[in-house]
């Protein structure tokens, strides 16, 4: 069977900042930064129709609306946007398409506003400001309730929050830097409490990208994909017009980690559409149905309607012990109920539930809201070996032990009265599994896995690196069923790849355990020489080829004068640098940047790691002269390094990191520091 591919950017008109996607119904619909509030929908994540304004300019002119969100409650749409940063409104639909109007005075808050609806029904807002990501409960959609610092930051501005909650605990994703910094990034924490404090993940930035044509990377928003076992990250990327379009990548939030696959701006596989589908065009066709009782009725906008009382309806047999189902109703009166396999919900008033299986009733409880009973509402149950969860409009209503197999029919039923049926979906499977049948994108980082796909953009040598060494030093991979021995480089391993998605098995003998996979473009070794004259008393120069892993590097510095804090020396193993501000403020953005620095100080070596940030690895003393000239070299192989300075033989620091960064640029960093020259030679042994 064809696979269904796409590539980012899914859009070229420059008209998709700040994307935000609400799904509703089994229908996506993006909303952007626009003086209109311009919406698309789409029934894939990928094609999208344009649906025109949903805001009246007359609304918020002559300010511009930035950044909406919409939030779906008990029948009616909430839209958050901040009309040119200037605090909030919110507007309200009954329709996702609107039109809006506005039902709140403004509500302050600077910008960027996120609402997140929590499992016992309390809503909280979200915003951006200078000190870091602020929150608040909300008393109502309208009413905040007291500000909350909830993610303390020292990145500068930061924007574009959003939380969202799996298995307990909340990621909070959001953005750094100017939009217009190619430094624009998106970095995610994580708490145990909507309103934090959020601790920042060790690996951010999670999405950053500053080099080739798409870059500044950010504004994000997390949506479920079409078949409810993966989720999809939602962003734009920066055109040289300063335009912007937008891209979607998987991502995964599991065990306190994020595993996200992109950025990607290539050809990879499309997101997995359900296993069966009934939209609201297609869910009168009675053969998809076993009508045991009433009758289909008229076309409603959301689906069908069900008439005569009782009525029940049932779709095909599925094996459900692993499986998400999505099932939408509305009703105009109580009691009425939903049916999975061997469990079934049932709704006997706005503010109770009862749940039953092999028609015994096993618990029952309230409702986390008043149920509006004539509007559309979600069930999704989520089952898999170890549990069964059930949804309501996104919020846990249930979880139970789900110990027996589950085999059986969806459908819905209904005491008296009559329904209103809406999308219904099948998947079958579980989000790791999911996530598993998906390929990463280059540069690839796999942790604890020994088989994974790979997609590749273009044939050719590649190096696969793997955190722990057999005994032989030798590597075995089956690649697409052939099995091959990889010859090892100073650094890795050589590995030849065709263009398209791989399937890779890495076999390291018996000693071998799955730990750290990366794999990357090969260059061939080569080298690179380069004086510099530096400007300023802050700033970064770069040289050589992004993928460069195993070096040598020699570097001369002649100082001239150095502040309290000043340092300066050289970067190695280096992606993604920037500078801070609109992209031009070398001091905000002398941080800006993945990988390891030597520098020497007034009274010290220091070996760090920087992701966005800097991070001491080693510091020892330094009593060097720091007038004369003074030489370093640097030698990279793998995760261990060796520093020598001047004419030691010794080297001074020897490094290993358990955790390395294994390719990248070299160059020289110096901070509150004048440097009248500097000289580097890079020599690649790949």
């Amino acid at each position: 069977m064809h696979m269904m591919t796409y590539s980012n950017p899914l859009s070229n008109d420059g008209l998709r900042p700040d994307p935000f996607v609400l799904r509703f119904n089994g229908r996506y619909y993006l909303y952007c930064t626009h003086p209109e509030i311009i919406c698309w929908s789409s029934g894939n994540l990928v094609d999208w129709k344009f649906e025109g304004p949903v805001v009246c300019r007359s609304e918020t002119e002559p300010l511009v609306p930035f950044a909406p969100e919409v939030i779906y409650l008990n029948g009616l749409f909430y839209l958050y946007t901040s009309p040119s940063g200037k605090g909030h409104f919110v507007f309200q639909s009954d329709s996702p398409l609107g039109p809006f109007k506005k039902i709140s005075t403004n509500l302050q808050r600077s910008l960027d506003a996120s609402p997140v609806l929590d499992d016992d029904n309390s809503l909280y807002l979200y915003w951006a400001a200078d000190r870091g990501i602020l929150g608040c409960n909300m008393l109502s959609p309208t009413e905040p309730g007291d500000t909350v610092l909830v993610c303390a930051t020292t990145m500068g501005w930061t924007e574009g929050p959003q939380v969202i909650k799996e298995d307990g605990v909340y990621y909070l994703t959001y953005c750094g830097n100017h939009f217009l910094s190619k430094g624009y990034r998106v970095n995610c924490a994580v708490s145990a409490h909507p309103l934090g404090p959020f601790v920042d993940l060790k690996a951010n930035p999670i999405l950053v990208k500053t080099e080739g044509k798409h870059v500044a990377l950010g504004h994000c928003s997390t949506v479920w994909g079409p078949n409810l076992l993966l989720r999809y990250v939602v962003y734009h990327n920066l055109n040289k017009d300063h335009s912007r379009d937008f891209n979607i990548d998987p991502i995964l939030f599991h065990d306190e980690k994020v595993i996200l696959l992109g950025p990607s701006f290539y050809e990879r596989e499309a997101p997995p559409l359900p296993h069966y589908s009934a939209s609201s065009s297609d869910l009168q066709d009675a053969s998809l149905w076993n009508m045991k009782a009433g009758r289909f009725g008229q076309s409603n906008p959301l689906g069908i309607n069900v008439l005569d009382s009782p009525n029940v309806m049932s779709i095909r047999t599925f094996e459900l012990s692993c499986s998400v189902v999505e099932m939408h109703v509305a009703a105009n009166s109580h009691p009425y109920g939903l049916v999975f396999g061997d469990f079934r919900i049932e709704i006997p008033s706005e503010n109770t539930y009862k749940l039953f299986h092999h028609e015994k009733a096993i618990t029952d409880g309230n409702l986390p809201f008043a149920l509006v009973a004539d509007v559309l509402h979600s069930y999704v149950f989520r089952s898999d070996t170890l549990h069964l969860k059930i949804y309501i409009d996104g919020l846990l209503l249930s979880q139970l032990d789900n110990t027996d197999s589950n085999r059986g029919c969806i459908g819905y039923y209904a005491l008296k009265g009559d329904l209103v049926v809406g999308h219904t979906q099948v998947s079958l499977g579980t989000t790791i599994t999911a996530f598993d049948s998906l390929s990463y994108t280059l540069p690839a980082h796999v942790e604890g896995k020994k088989d994974f796909y790979l997609a590749v953009p273009a044939t050719g040598r590649y190096i696969l690196h793997s955190s722990v060494k057999t005994k032989t030093h030798a590597m075995k991979v089956v690649l697409d069923n052939e099995l091959r021995q990889l010859e090892p480089l100073a650094s890795g391993y050589d590995l030849f790849l065709k263009k398209g998605v791989r399937k890779i098995t890495v076999d390291g003998g018996s000693d071998y355990s799955a730990e750290t996979i990366v794999v990357h473009k090969r260059i061939q070794a080569g080298y690179y020489q380069k004086n510099i004259s530096p400007k300023g008393s802050y700033g970064k120069y770069l040289l050589g080829n992004e993928n460069m892993s195993s070096f040598e590097l020699k570097a001369e510095f002649k100082r001239n004068q150095m502040g309290k804090d000043g340092a300066f020396g050289v970067i190695f193993r280096t992606t993604n640098s920037a500078e801070g501000g609109e992209g031009k403020d070398r001091v905000l953005g002398i941080n800006f940047f993945i990988g390891y620095g030597f520098h020497i100080t007034a009274t010290k070596f220091v070996l760090s790691k920087h992701r966005y940030d800097s991070n001491v690895l080693v510091q020892i003393p330094s009593d060097l002269y720091l007038s004369q000239d003074i030489s370093v070299r640097i030698t990279g192989i793998g995760p261990y390094f060796e520093v020598f300075v001047n004419d030691s033989s010794d080297p001074i620091i020897s490094y290993h990191d358990e955790d390395p960064l294994l390719f990248g640029r070299c160059g020289i960093r110096f901070s509150s520091c004048l440097i009248d020259r500097a000289a580097i030679d890079i020599t690649c042994l790949d």
